[in-house]
This record gives structure tokens, C-alpha cells and sequence, in this order.
């Protein structure tokens, strides 16, 4: 909903008011404001979840092959999500957003990649790397890559807004700012802020979207139908036109080509 902040804490051992049991370290955390879920990647179970904002619906979308995914980010447009892999075999790889079409886009050259942001306008994906000391650009295929600020000292949360990228740095303590085509003009928005994290900007300007929503009954031949509750997840457009695949024989996300089911709960 609009208006509210998510946020992760691994020091928290107290359940919390929303996700708390089976997470150990949620590094990564983004929302998907216009299917009103919330995605996130756990170090601790190397996992990759989504659910929807109040929690329910709870999804276990990538296991597999994962050492220590950290950040996530998701284009709903396109029906993609991208995340980063910063163990043994550092990595960023790419799915559809119900964890489907799963592909690495890049593997080598990477040490510690922390921050992830996603340029839909300039269609690049964007990242940090703390190990190599540079924040770097590439198409959303991972190819045509290229450096656009080097040395960083230690970059960890990565964003995107206007024409900038912006960055926290744990060993400067400060939020760095630079332009997202060239890297050049870089300069120092805040100093002095110890234990720096991740980072997010918001483009008030940007409209969240429509919610997509199963409706909870429908009439058929006059009688109220109670349907179960779907987790729907926008299709990439590589499978935009293919039918919607139907749950027990009438169940389907909504009458529209472009999304998937993700998981179902009957009431």
C-alpha cells in the first residue's frame, strides 16, 4: 500500500509483526508495488521468497544453486527479477518473477557484488562491487558491460534516480552521488554516516499501479463461487501471448496473457 516502508533486521530475534519465522539473513529486499508483493533474499538459507505486503502467500521462489545472494531487484515491467550472488562463485543472475527462466548474466570479474539498481529508461542493470572497487553498468542481458566509477572504497547499497545513481560506502561512511551514463561528477550528498546499509530513492512522480488481484467469489449461474486466494507474478515479455496455465480446471490469475500463478490457497 502506498505509504509504507518495508525494511529487514537479522538482529531481530523477537517475531515480528509481519515475516519473522525461517528467516536467518535478509540482505535484499524490494517491493513490487504494482503487484503488491515484497521480495526478498535470505544469506542464512540461501533462499530467494516472495509474499504478498501483509505477509501471506508465502513463497519459496529460488533454492537452488545459491551461495549468498544479497541484493534484488525487480522490473515488473518486463516480469523479470535480478539478483546478486556474492559467494565462492560471485555471479548476478536473472529469472521471471515466480523464480521460472532462471539465467546467469554475468560471472566473471565480480568479487563482492552489494548493490543492485535497475535503469528501466536507460534499459541497464547496474551494480557495486566491493571487491573490485567499481560500480558497473550493462544492458538487462548482462552484455555490453562497462566501468563507470572506479576506485570506491567500499560500496554496498546501490540506487537510481533521475539521471544519477546514488551509493552508501561503509569504509567513507557517506552517500555518494554520479551520473548514471558516464560516472562522472561524482560527489558527496552526506558524510559522517557510520554504519551505512542499503539505500533506496523514491520518484514521487512515478505512479504505483493498479493492483492485480483474484477476485474472492464470482457469480456463476447466480450463485456466489468462493474462489482461492492466487499469488499472481507479471510473465516476462518473452512469454507475452501464451494462454495463463489454469488451476483445477477453471482457476486461472485473471483473464490477461501476462500474468503467471505463482501459488494458490483455497480459503
Amino acid at each position: 500500500p502506498a505509504g509504507k516502508v518495508y525494511w529487514s533486521d537479522s538482529t531481530v530475534l523477537t517475531p515480528s509483526l509481519f515475516l519473522s519465522p525461517g528467516l536467518m539473513t535478509t540482505d535484499g529486499l524490494a517491493v513490487d508495488a504494482v503487484g503488491r508483493k515484497i521480495y526478498w533474499t535470505d544469506t542464512g538459507t540461501n533462499r530467494i521468497e516472495v509474499a504478498n505486503l501483509d505477509g501471506s502467500m508465502r513463497k519459496v521462489l529460488v533454492w537452488q544453486n545459491l551461495d549468498s545472494p544479497r541484493a534484488i531487484a525487480l522490473y515488473h515491467e518486463m516480469g523479470y527479477m535480478y539478483w546478486t550472488d556474492w559467494g565462492e562463485h560471485a555471479k548476478l543472475e536473472r529469472s521471471a518473477m515466480d523464480g521460472s527462466d532462471r539465467v546467469v548474466l554475468i560471472s566473471n570479474n565480480l568479487g563482492w557484488p552489494n548493490g543492485l539498481a535497475i535503469d528501466m529508461a536507460g534499459s541497464q542493470l547496474l551494480w557495486a562491487d566491493a571487491h573490485t572497487e567499481r560500480i558497473e553498468a550493462s544492458d538487462l542481458n548482462g552484455q555490453n558491460r562497462r566501468t563507470l566509477v572506479t576506485p570506491v572504497q567500499h560500496p554496498y547499497g546501490l540506487t537510481l534516480l533521475g539521471s544519477y545513481i546514488y551509493w552508501t560506502d561503509w569504509q567513507s561512511r557517506s552517500i555518494q552521488r554520479a551520473d548514471k551514463n558516464t560516472g562522472a561528477n561524482t560527489i558527496t550528498v552526506r558524510a559522517n554516516l557510520p554504519g551505512l546499509m542499503d539505500i533506496q530513492a523514491v520518484d514521487r512522480e512515478r505512479p504505483l499501479g493498479e493492483s492485480v488481484l483474484f477476485p474472492p467469489e464470482i457469480n456463476r449461474n447466480d450463485h456466489k463461487v468462493r474462489l482461492p486466494t492466487v499469488l499472481c507474478a507479471p510473465a516476462p515479455m518473452s512469454r507475452m501471448g501464451d494462454p495463463v496455465q489454469q488451476v483445477s480446471g477453471t482457476t486461472t490469475c485473471v483473464d490477461c496473457a501476462d500474468l503467471f500463478l505463482v501459488g494458490i490457497s483455497w480459503p
